[in-house]
């Protein structure tokens, strides 16, 4: 008993005090033409939808977009605004169903170095996210799009995106976009410190066919 005990005593302080994230970077050069970018991948469906851009200035939509997103602080999205960085809104019947951001500065990995000079000159896509219902309807695919288009257009060397190694849906839909593994990123957490590794990924990953 005092054993089974020791045990999960001892199991609780690694889950709580160790971890080791696994992530894939990937990156697109720009610019890049824009035809036949998508082809195959966005359904009939997603041209009921709407795409916005989410402003300082729009509360109302703001505000809805607090509530859609509850896990992100609104101090830290009138930050990601404030200096430049780009939410786009997949709207239907007035009502956010999809999201996705572009930031130009990393916020999670700004602390390492060798990730840093990975990433610059760069305009990182993350948090993007479609309503479970929504799901399977292009709207994702609509979302970089319209975001591939827009960045296309600025001084902007690559468009990178940061995934879990096990996150395979993520994976592939990058790839859909012609995005390619470039870098393998793995963080071990103990404690208040972290250690990273990052190393470049050889051979082609989820080549387009």
């Amino acid at each position: 008993m005092i054993i089974l005990d020791l045990r999960r005593f001892l199991g609780k302080i690694i889950y709580e005090n160790i971890s080791l994230q696994r992530f894939y970077i990937f990156e697109r050069s720009l610019p890049f033409k824009s035809d036949g970018m998508s082809s195959g991948i966005t359904k009939n469906d997603s041209n009921n939808f709407s795409i916005r851009r989410l402003t300082l200035s729009s509360d109302d939509l703001l505000n809805q977009y607090m509530k859609f997103r509850d896990e992100v602080k609104k101090s830290e999205v009138l930050e990601w605004l404030s200096v430049g960085n780009m939410c786009l809104l997949a709207m239907n019947d007035e009502k956010i169903v999809g999201s996705l951001w572009i930031t130009t500065k990393y916020y999670s990995f700004s602390e390492f170095k060798k990730v840093k000079l990975v990433l610059k000159d760069t305009a990182n896509i993350t948090k993007v996210f479609v309503l479970p219902q929504f799901r399977g309807k292009g709207i994702a695919s609509k979302l970089i799009q319209n975001i591939l288009q827009i960045i296309n257009k600025e001084d902007i060397k690559k468009a990178t995106a940061v995934v879990y190694m096990y996150n395979g849906v993520s994976i592939r839909f990058f790839s859909k976009f012609r995005f390619r593994i470039e870098h393998k990123l793995l963080i071990l957490r103990i404690g208040s410190l972290r250690f990273h590794y990052l190393s470049k990924c050889k051979g082609p990953f989820w080549r387009d066919s």
